[in-house]
């Protein structure tokens, strides 16, 4: 995580609101968070979760995606398309998916919660930071 305003953590609390501040169950809704993996598509979170845990086998992009895959995707996208972050609403995994020029106003994945878009690309790291909340 590169940028986390705890001001604004702590005047923007997370239901349920008896949960004690910077207590585990705190969500950062705001603030860069850099991502190296991500599910593929909605409904991959069996396999993501596997490969998570290691499982060698599921180091496929049918079951994760990297960085290599989300630029040549954003590569071939048009003029104006960003990278997104949307949280699948069954699982809470990450998806990565090009976000098209015309739909940047107002980014949507049938099935899943947009977060934010990619603004730091560290190909070193092979990692995108995304902004959450920013939008």
């Amino acid at each position: 995580m590169l940028k986390f305003n705890q001001g604004w953590q702590a005047g923007h609390p997370v239901a349920p609101y008896g949960l004690p501040d910077y207590s585990k169950g705190t969500i950062i809704t705001k603030g860069l968070v850099g991502y190296k993996t991500a599910m593929p598509v909605l409904g991959g979170g069996d396999d993501y979760l596997a490969y998570l845990k290691g499982d060698a086998a599921k180091n496929v992009p049918a079951a994760r995606t990297t960085y290599k895959e989300w630029i040549e995707a954003f590569a071939a996208a048009g003029d104006g398309a960003k990278l997104g972050l949307f949280f699948d609403n069954a699982t809470g995994f990450p998806v990565v998916s090009v976000v098209a020029a015309a739909n940047v106003a107002a980014p949507a994945l049938a099935g899943a919660t947009f977060a934010g878009f990619g603004v730091v690309f560290e190909r070193e790291n092979e990692s995108i930071f995304f902004d959450l909340g920013s939008w």
